[in-house]
């Protein structure tokens, strides 16, 4: 529960986005959150996961995430991307990996 009023705080302090975050609860028993604010200019942001990746030897879970802006307006744009993956094994480490959109 500290983890997450943390993060909350976290999101609403750095000031990304217009209004203060929406608080809810979260069991991490099984599950946890991944997730980041991309900000870019343009007209559009598109944010879409393209897979997650297990790699064993490396203990590590990759979750790949296509990130892109689109238009020349001059907007200033902030696209939170938060999802909930089941807990990995011990020892793993879980990361996001934001690949560009053309």
């Amino acid at each position: 529960a500290g983890a997450l009023a943390a993060l909350y705080t976290e999101i609403d302090e750095s000031a990304l986005c217009r209004f203060p975050a929406t608080r809810g609860a979260f069991d991490f028993t099984d599950r946890l959150l991944v997730g980041a604010v991309n900000v870019g200019t343009g007209c559009t942001a598109t944010t879409d996961p393209i897979g997650l990746i297990t790699d064993a030897a490396a203990r590590v879970v990759t979750l790949r995430v296509a990130w892109g802006v689109a238009g020349t307006c001059d907007y200033r744009l902030a696209r939170p991307f938060w999802v909930s993956l089941a807990r990995p094994p011990a020892g793993y480490t879980v990361q996001l990996a934001f690949v560009a959109v053309e």
